[in-house]
């Protein structure tokens, strides 16, 4: 990805649009609604919002959770509950205990990670250390409290039962994960777990092959478009307005493809969409997944003036 980076980056005819330029906008996946102000009272509105749904992500950064309805699903919160109530006792304990570097810097990593436009819980992976440290303190805390109340017995039982229903969470997230890697490529596809990849490599290949060489592509992701294609890439800008589209992206950055991919989480329809109607004059349907997938290639046969 670094060296991906480092040849988009120095690239003539390609300004490959970083998170930084994103990071103004109120919601990545809705370019209707605008971008805050960037300033305090900007810049705390959106933390007040965000620090809600980050508490609800703790659980997420330590664990991985299951499909909605399956037996697994309800393990996860009945283990992810008490992990976010046992790390937040935690940081209030390692707090009183004067473990104040920690605690300041986890709480102002929070804070920023409030501020992103994003909300995901991979976000919190450079403080996930501090929160297991947290939680084995508001594991003491707790312990310590139910064996005054409750006796030696109970609280061993407690933490029997507590272990054994983590065990059994991560022994089964762990056999998902191998399964998953051992995926089989999909179906008449060269590489991809499944059709929304297949069509996206498949596309891939076509490109390689047929693009002209030194040519711009456009798609998401692009480093993945640039690793797999060996072209100068840039990203699907989140901007559904065709003529945003026409004359701050695809003009000036020279796009000459566009790959219009299936992924489920990208959204790209969304703003390649009412573009490609809107300019159909000026690209073609290259390239279509003959398998169905979705994907496509479009190609620009006007040049602008």
């Amino acid at each position: 990805q670094m060296r991906n980076r480092h040849i988009i980056l120095s690239h003539p005819d390609v300004r490959y649009p970083t998170y930084l330029d994103q990071f103004s906008l109120r919601d990545p996946m809705d370019p209707k609604a605008g971008r805050i102000p960037l300033n305090a009272i900007g810049l705390l509105g959106r933390a007040r919002r965000g620090l809600p749904t980050y508490i609800g992500l703790i659980p997420r950064a330590y664990l991985n959770s299951m499909s909605i309805g399956t037996p697994w699903f309800w393990l996860f919160y009945l283990v992810a509950v008490p992990f976010t109530l046992l790390a937040l006792i935690g940081f209030v304990e390692g707090w009183r205990r004067g473990l104040y570097l920690s605690g300041a810097f986890s709480a102002l990593f929070w804070l920023f990670a409030a501020m992103w436009p994003w909300r995901d819980a991979r976000f919190l992976v450079p403080i996930v250390p501090f929160m297991l440290l947290y939680l084995f303190l508001g594991v003491e805390w707790v312990s310590a409290r139910l064996e005054k109340r409750g006796g030696v017995r109970l609280t061993r039982i407690a933490q029997g039962v507590a272990a054994l229903l983590l065990l059994a969470y991560c022994a089964h997230v762990h056999a998902v994960t191998i399964a998953r890697e051992r995926k089989v490529t999909a179906s008449g596809y060269a590489l991809g777990r499944n059709r929304e990849e297949g069509g996206f490599y498949a596309a891939c290949a076509w490109l390689k092959q047929n693009a002209e060489p030194g040519t711009v592509l456009m798609g998401r992701p692009a480093y993945l478009l640039h690793l797999y294609t060996g072209h100068p890439t840039t990203q699907v800008e989140p901007n559904d307005r065709p003529r945003v589209q026409e004359l701050a992206y695809m003009q000036p950055r020279h796009v000459r493809y566009i790959l219009q991919d299936a992924w489920s989480w990208s959204h790209s329809d969304a703003y390649l969409l009412p573009y490609l109607r809107a300019y159909a004059d000026r690209w073609r349907l290259a390239w279509e997944d003959p398998l169905g997938s979705g994907a496509r290639v479009w190609q620009r046969v006007e040049t602008p003036p």
